[in-house]
């Protein structure tokens, strides 16, 4: 086998900066990794030339047994970010991988506040795409942080009501630590002016059950909720917030 051959460089990378092991883990090559890992010299937390580990595009990938087999790694770096910042946490969150999210939250030294390079966290791109079973994972997690906000202002929060997403929103208003108006800079848009501009009726009805809902809250242009459900002819939602 070549991998008994002394010569031979178990790490070395292609033109792409991708070494044997991260190439079988990104393509979910199960045997291929777990021939890899018994080799002498093997480095699991080799980032390639994107910067992505093998860890981190196994997540991405969606390849559970490939990501259990490197987390048997003692040195392996779980919170390892690679290209663009992401987590293998992060990439698991942004493809939907429900089996491989609970195999890294299995993990005791698992980040789940890791900030990608847009600011955006495990959660806030689980909400975003409106993966109802990953985020509820997530909020699960003791130190689970709901309101870190991205570069450009959104939290997990905003990105769920924009997309009209109900179960996430629903699961991220029933808890008390998650902030609901929070303005996000380029328009000053809360929660509540995007659900109203949106016509999300049942949203809307979810942030008005809080208590805590400002409902007068301005826009960059000066604008309410009620204003934007009035420009954009929801008339239920606007007679919604007449009632408050």
């Amino acid at each position: 086998m070549l991998l008994q051959r002394p010569e031979i460089n178990v790490n070395a990378a292609d033109k792409d900066g991708f070494t044997p092991l991260i190439s079988a883990s990104f393509g979910g090559h199960g045997d291929v990794v777990k021939r890899l890992l018994e080799s002498n010299g093997i480095d699991v937390n080799f980032r390639a030339g994107s910067n992505h580990t093998a860890l981190v595009l196994a997540a991405v990938e969606g390849h559970a047994d490939v990501v259990r087999l490197l987390l048997g790694k003692k040195e392996i770096k779980v919170n390892l970010v690679g290209g663009n910042g992401n987590s293998a946490l992060i990439g698991a969150s942004i493809k939907g991988s429900t089996e491989v999210t609970k195999v890294l939250l299995a993990r005791d030294d698992i980040d789940v506040n890791v900030v990608n390079d847009a600011g955006s966290t495990a959660l806030s791109r689980a909400a975003d795409k409106g993966f109802v079973d990953i985020v509820g994972l997530l909020l699960a997690v003791d130190g689970i942080e709901g309101n870190t906000a991205t570069n450009l202002g959104n939290t997990a929060l905003t990105f769920a009501v924009y997309e009209g997403h109900e179960d996430v929103a629903r699961m991220l208003l029933e808890r008390s630590d998650v902030e609901v108006n929070i303005a996000v800079p380029q328009f000053g848009y809360t929660a509540l002016h995007m659900a109203a501009n949106g016509g999300y009726v049942s949203i809307v009805r979810m942030l008005l059950r809080r208590n805590d809902t400002d409902v007068n809250s301005a826009s960059n242009k000066g604008e309410s909720a009620l204003i934007r459900a009035l420009v954009k002819q929801h008339w239920d939602v606007a007679e919604m917030l007449l009632k408050r």
